[in-house]
């Protein structure tokens, strides 16, 4: 045996990642979140290894980080062409061109800001689960990799 293997660490850092992911997406529906689904397709999980360390990340469209934090009043106008596709999305008639409202919207988002709505700590609120989950995987892995030493030295 030449190195240790984590493969029940690796399988419940995998599952957190999408049990979680799950729950992020279902908040975003839940809250009507959604104009495309773009933002909500775009949550994904991700587990890097390097030798026997393993990473999880979590990747979304830029445009999730100004859902959960909101925009502030009076900061920096979102771009026209993003609400002008978000306006076509959600297929937006007024008695305004296109142009026209979503300068409009520009301006009063601009103005007094957008309420954040939060999903993104649900990756982080439920470390304690985490923990519990790679504990219980180590101590199986552990035992597992004991036992495939012990088999091997039997062997020889």
């Amino acid at each position: 045996m030449d190195r240790i293997h984590w493969t029940r660490i690796k399988s419940s850092l995998l599952k957190y990642g999408k049990d979680i992911s799950k729950e992020m997406k279902q908040k975003l529906t839940d809250g009507n979140k959604k104009a495309t689904g773009s933002l909500i397709r775009s949550i994904k999980p991700y587990l890097e290894q390097d030798d026997n360390k393993y990473f999880l990340y979590l990747e979304m469209n830029k445009y999730g980080e100004y859902v959960d934090s909101g925009r502030r009043p009076g900061s920096r106008w979102p771009p026209r062409e993003a609400i002008r596709q978000w306006i076509r999305d959600k297929n937006i008639r007024s008695q305004y061109k296109e142009e026209q409202l979503a300068f409009l919207i520009q301006r009063k988002i601009g103005v007094r800001g957008v309420e954040p709505y939060k999903f993104i700590h649900l990756w982080y609120d439920k470390m304690d689960k985490l923990n519990d989950m790679i504990e219980d995987s180590a101590k199986e892995d552990l035992e597992n990799n004991i036992n495939e030493l012990i088999k091997e030295y039997n062997r020889q």
